[in-house]
């Protein structure tokens, strides 16, 4: 028996590897095809994956199946959902974009002002006055 669930388990995977769609579909797709299968090898005893794959097909062929089945509404959300998430990687690169050029501006800016400023010295010939100017910065 536990080898029976072994291949059933075994020929679900491939078949989850192999059908490209959402989680929510892929699951439904899987649940119902596992209850088959399960039903089948219980009553035929199945021995391998391909006497599985003999029955119901190889993966392949249950997503080609599968989209033969809901063809229009299928690619219609999957479409959509592309669209939705190449504008919000296209935003979030805009975005990043414009973050760089204005970090980069404010260095350039910084820069600048650095090296094209000036410097005030004053030359004092009283310590008396360097200790009081010096109070006077702090």
């Amino acid at each position: 028996m536990k080898s029976r669930n072994k291949i059933v388990r075994q020929y679900l995977r491939q078949v989850r590897k192999a059908v490209p769609c959402s989680g929510k579909e892929r699951r439904q797709l899987v649940q119902q095809l596992e209850e088959s299968v399960a039903q089948y090898v219980s009553e035929h005893g199945a021995e391998t994956v391909d006497d599985i794959s003999r029955e119901f097909g190889s993966p392949g062929e249950i997503w080609e199946a599968f989209l033969q089945n809901n063809d229009a509404a299928y690619i219609q959300r999957q479409l959509a959902l592309k669209n939705r998430v190449c504008r919000i990687v296209i935003v979030m690169a805009a975005v990043l974009v414009i973050i760089v050029a204005i970090l980069g501006t404010l260095r350039l800016i910084d820069g600048y002002q650095f090296t094209h400023g000036y410097v005030v010295e004053k030359i004092v010939e009283d310590p008396k006055e360097v200790l009081e100017s010096m109070a006077e910065v702090y």
